[in-house]
């Protein structure tokens, strides 16, 4: 019976997480949205600003809540010394993959596209240091919540979906990378099911680090840098390559993404 109570515990703090998250970020979108002005405007742009750390946000003061200390949760965080040549070759390997696979096999078919950025924007820095600071809350706390409760494999997903609630409301706000894709254009519908076909592979890194958070931000963060920088024309391709990244692990780690969490 206390097992099943504390199951409860877990997956009602996970859901919490995923409300808070939701719940403030859009309530900090919402003026930017109804307003019609950019991203950039004044006052908006602090509203974005914290809306888009929302999760770190969150995240932090779930961790601070846990540990007692807000240095014990910065500790938690930020401890990027600690990475191990391992975890720096996973890293490079998965990012070589997902950024630069989809421009050579691009690049095989049509040798005088060009795949670098003629201008880098504000998305860079954006894309680099939100990017990294989401996984506080996504990947460090959400995410290894569920795991208590219900087979990774699930928890990932279910983390996916809560992402892809997240980056909504900046396809209405003028100026974001999302409102550039279009609503319900092919782009759209591409962007919002990598979130979710990516998940699993964010929580196969977690997995692979021993919990170690700030591998799965740099990954997310350089992730989105690289893609900014190198620009695969055919989206679709990157989306395929980003499914079979996500196959690979679920085969390779199969007895960890389809554990019963009391195994």
């Amino acid at each position: 019976m206390n097992h099943k109570y504390a199951n409860h515990g877990f997956f009602y703090q996970a859901f919490k997480f995923g409300f808070l998250t939701l719940s403030m970020a859009y309530l900090l979108y919402i003026p930017a949205v109804m307003s019609g002005r950019s991203l950039m405007a004044f006052p908006f742009v602090f509203l974005s600003v914290l809306g888009g750390l929302a999760p770190m946000i969150v995240g932090v003061l779930w961790l601070f809540k846990r540990y007692g200390s807000m240095q014990k949760a910065m500790i938690n965080i930020f401890s990027f010394h600690h990475i191990t040549r391992f975890q720096v070759m996973l890293l490079a390997v998965s990012l070589f993959v997902l950024t630069v696979t989809p421009v050579l096999l691009t690049w095989v078919f049509d040798s005088n596209i060009r795949f670098l950025a003629g201008t880098v924007g504000i998305f860079l820095p954006i894309g680099l240091v939100f990017g990294a600071l989401e996984e506080v809350g996504w990947r460090g706390v959400m995410q290894e919540r569920l795991n208590h409760v219900i087979r990774p494999v699930l928890g990932s997903l279910l983390v996916g979906v809560f992402w892809m609630l997240w980056h909504v409301p900046l396809f209405f706000i003028d100026g974001t990378y999302q409102q550039s894709l279009g609503l319900f254009t092919s782009s759209f519908w591409v962007f919002n099911a990598s979130l979710i076909i990516a998940s699993p592979f964010y929580t196969w890194l977690l997995y692979q680090a021993k919990g170690f958070v700030p591998v799965v931000m740099l990954y997310h963060g350089f992730g989105n840098l690289l893609r900014e920088l190198l620009v695969a024309p055919w989206p679709v391709l990157a989306l395929v390559i980003e499914l079979l990244m996500t196959c690979v692990v679920l085969m390779v780690s199969r007895h960890f993404f389809f554990l019963k969490p009391h195994q």
